[in-house]
């Protein structure tokens, strides 16, 4: 009975610890390591998210979400890369905006 009890412990230890790991609200989140100099056609882009310091990454980039869900990782400080965004956040505008007409009828 007593080589019982110590196994009990151990066993409740590593359910709980397999739990903390399961539930805690620490989500992984997926950084770039480098950034490419290459621009990147804005037919193949359906839209953006900013890497930052505070998501916990090593850089900082702006990442881009092609039309086949495979991201991209561009310098935040490039002209070409804000010339994207804006185009970018204009289709999403222009979208939202006809989407709202439509809803309107």
């Amino acid at each position: 009975m007593a080589l019982n009890v110590p196994l009990l412990c151990l066993t409740a230890l590593c359910l709980w610890s397999i739990l903390q790991v399961h539930c805690s609200n620490n989500d992984v989140v997926d950084c770039c390591l480098k950034v490419s100099e290459a621009r990147i056609p804005y037919r193949h882009l359906k839209g953006f998210q900013i890497q930052s310091f505070e998501d916990g990454c090593t850089i900082e980039a702006v990442v881009f979400i092609t039309k086949r869900d495979k991201s991209l990782c561009a310098p935040p400080n490039q002209q070409w890369v804000h010339k994207l965004i804006n185009k970018l956040k204009n289709h999403a505008l222009k979208v939202n905006s006809a989407a709202q007409q439509n809803n309107s009828y």
